[in-house]
Parts: structure tokens; C-alpha cells; sequence
């Protein structure tokens, strides 16, 4: 069963009841199960299309579902904890793919002793801001969408599911110094530049760019460090986001015929074979 309640996050942060958007329980067919009570998961997540992180964190919740739905049929009837039988909820609260709504919706999900399980929402940017209030707080945390290190450092109540984020691009990095790159460059959306200056350091290579591009950079955004790109012409070229950020880069890259002996991307989806057409692999 999913209650579905039409209100959004907005600027008004003096009530968390304001930023619910979703709970989700179960299926009809879960009432064949007798429930001694409801564990409720809470998580900050972008819930709507114009939302920046939209994209994959819409993946991330739909694979909620799908598992509370499991959790909860006649097939499993809920979990069993000290010898009672619990169905599994799930309270989602729209972050507007905003760091300070997540800062917001963890300061007040924290300030409970009703909330005491909580998930991360889809990005290592947003998911930092959460991770040390959460810790701080005691409260044990999985961060299924995030995959840096700072979420996770000296943080003992949070876990993740998901490889470091640096192993995306160790391999490509290292095979291309050993074919003979010696420059590389990376423009990343807001947030962490992929470890790629550390992989450039310990590949020898010499980083030329490092630049931040913003939240949700458009491709005219983009253009000014793709025709910087055209001056400095690494042999590899990072370009580090989330969502449409990839097919954005391409799109830049096309219209100022920027062509890198190597263009690697971290993060992307299988959205960018949408955004720039069937060339992109």
C-alpha cells in the first residue's frame, strides 16, 4: 500500500511533517500477516523530476519498494525481532536534491527518539551533509547512494553498499598513463572531483584542470571549461556528475569540437545515451 501525500519541501523548515511526500508500507496482500508493529526506515530523497539528482535516485527508491513489498508479503510477513513480528515502513521526505534540505531533514529526523533507522539519499554530495549528524547522533545510517570515503571516515554508524568511489576510475587511469598519457584534466559538478587528482599523482600524471562547475551545470554552462579545455588539450579529459550532467559534457564538447585522446566519465547513467544520441557507448 502506498500513501501518496501531495506536499513538497519547501523553504519552511520549522516542521518535518512538511517535507513528507511518500510512505510507503506495503502491498493489500501483506494483510494476511499479523504485525506486532511497523520499523520505519527514514530518508531524505529527490523525488521530482526537475530535481537535479532525480534521475537514478527515482531507481534507488522504486528498489525500496520493491524490497519493503518482499519484506512485507505472506511470503516473508515482516521481520522477527525478539520474538515479536514487525512489518518494515518507509517515511521519504523530498530533499529537493538540495544540501541544506538534507542538512534540514537530518537535523530534524536526529532530534527524535522516534527515528531510529535511517537511509541516505542519492549522491555522495548530499549524503556528507547527512553522515556526521546522523553518527553524532548514534543512530545507524546506510548510505546505499553514496560511494566517498569523507561519508563513511570515523563515521562508526554509517555503512555503505557500494565500492569507493575511486575504483571507477583507478583501472582507465592507470592504463592510460601506461600507454603513454602524461596530462589530465577534470571538471566535476559540485561535489568531489572523482579522486582524480590523487589518481593523477600516483599515475604521474600532471594535472592541468581542476575545475567545479556548480550544481546541475546546463551545457551553456559547461562551454567556458570545455573551450579552456580546447587550450590546454589534456590527453585525458574527466568529466565527474550526476544525471544529465554527462550528455551535457558531450553536448559542450560537440559544439566546440573538443576531441580528448581520452574522455572518461564518473557517475553517469544510461541517461546520457538519451541525452546525446546512439554514438556514446
Amino acid at each position: 500500500m502506498s500513501v501518496q501525500v501531495n506536499v513538497r519541501g519547501t523553504d519552511d523548515l520549522a516542521g518535518l511533517s512538511s517535507h513528507l511526500v511518500q510512505i510507503n508500507t506495503t502491498s493489500s496482500s501483506a494483510s494476511a500477516c499479523n504485525f506486532d508493529g511497523m520499523i520505519v526506515f527514514s530518508q531524505p530523497l529527490s523525488l521530482h523530476e526537475d530535481d537535479g539528482k532525480y534521475p537514478v535516485a527515482h531507481l534507488q527508491q522504486v528498489a525500496y519498494e520493491m524490497t519493503i513489498d518482499r519484506i512485507n508479503s505472506p511470503y516473508r510477513c515482516g521481520v522477527v525481532v525478539d520474538g515479536k513480528r514487525y512489518g518494515v515502513a518507509l517515511a521519504t521526505y523530498g530533499d529537493n536534491s538540495s544540501k541544506e534540505m538534507v542538512e534540514s531533514i537530518a537535523q530534524s529526523l536526529t532530534s527524535t527518539n522516534n527515528t531510529g533507522f535511517l537511509l541516505g539519499p542519492y549522491s555522495s554530495g548530499l549524503t556528507k551533509m547527512m553522515s556526521p549528524l546522523v553518527n553524532d547522533a548514534k543512530r545507524l545510517f546506510v548510505a546505499a547512494g553514496s560511494t566517498q570515503t569523507p561519508v563513511f571516515e570515523g563515521n562508526e554508524y554509517v555503512f555503505g553498499t557500494l565500492g569507493p568511489s575511486q575504483e571507477k576510475l583507478e583501472a582507465s587511469i592507470k592504463a592510460l598513463a601506461g600507454l603513454g598519457a602524461k596530462t589530465i584534466a577534470v571538471v566535476h559538478e559540485d561535489g568531489s572531483p572523482c579522486y582524480v587528482p590523487y589518481l593523477a599523482e600516483v599515475n604521474g600524471l600532471e594535472l592541468v584542470m581542476e575545475a567545479n562547475a556548480g550544481a546541475s551545470p546546463s551545457s551553456d554552462d559547461l562551454d567556458p571549461y570545455v573551450k579552456n579545455l580546447t587550450t590546454l588539450a589534456p590527453d585525458i579529459s574527466v568529466a565527474c556528475g550526476y544525471g544529465s550532467y554527462c550528455g551535457n559534457w558531450v553536448k559542450s564538447m560537440r559544439r566546440q569540437n573538443f576531441s580528448p585522446k581520452a574522455q572518461l566519465f564518473a557517475t553517469c547513467t544510461d541517461q546520457v545515451k538519451d541525452d546525446v544520441g546512439s554514438d556514446v557507448a
